[in-house]
């Protein structure tokens, strides 16, 4: 079952056109996720993991525009493939409070996370999600630099860094809430 088509529409209005278009005129079309060849030993793999981490990476914060409301509050940050959509959505219904998203994503592939976000029925209701897009490239995930691109645009003066694979309980947010 869909959203309604109001928060539907409305996800879509909240596009960044702007953004989108840059990130769609400087995106590097030809670029691909590399494999490990098969004659490739540790040492050759060892120098690609060092090479990939070194790349300059191209990223595009908040496609989506947002209002994250009181700044005050916590915001869940995370790290994902476009594959695990359903995962956030996941999150989004036991964290109500900001959350900020890095997507790894083919150029490619944006418009396609993005009409399956706003097609989401619990996502698309959602204003204070920042969703961000790092463009794919090299032999490895780069888990790190998806972190440090997810959290550094965030404007809350809390972060709670997850991965995605993990659904917070319900009014942990409440919880922390007292504590700081």
């Amino acid at each position: 079952m869909g959203p309604t088509g109001n928060a539907t529409l409305d996800c879509f209005n909240r596009y960044d056109i702007e953004k989108l278009l840059k990130l769609y005129s400087s995106a590097d079309y030809d670029s691909q996720t590399e494999e490990i060849p098969p004659d490739a030993n540790v040492e050759k793999i060892c120098k690609q993991f060092e090479l990939d981490g070194t790349r300059p990476r191209k990223y595009w914060h908040d496609v989506i525009k947002t209002d994250m409301g009181d700044l005050n509050q916590v915001t869940f940050v995370t790290q994902l493939t476009p594959d695990r959509l359903e995962r956030l959505a996941k999150v989004a219904e036991t964290w109500h409070g900001p959350m900020a998203a890095n997507f790894y994503v083919t150029p490619r592939g944006v418009a396609d996370l993005l009409n399956s976000y706003c097609s989401d029925p619990i996502l698309s209701k959602r204003a204070n999600i920042q969703i961000h897009v790092t463009q794919t490239e090299g032999l490895f995930y780069p888990s790190n630099i998806m972190r440090n691109i997810a959290v550094e645009p965030v404007k809350t003066k809390y972060v709670f860094l997850c991965d995605i694979d993990f659904i917070p309980i319900p009014n942990i947010e409440d919880i922390m809430q007292r504590y700081i």
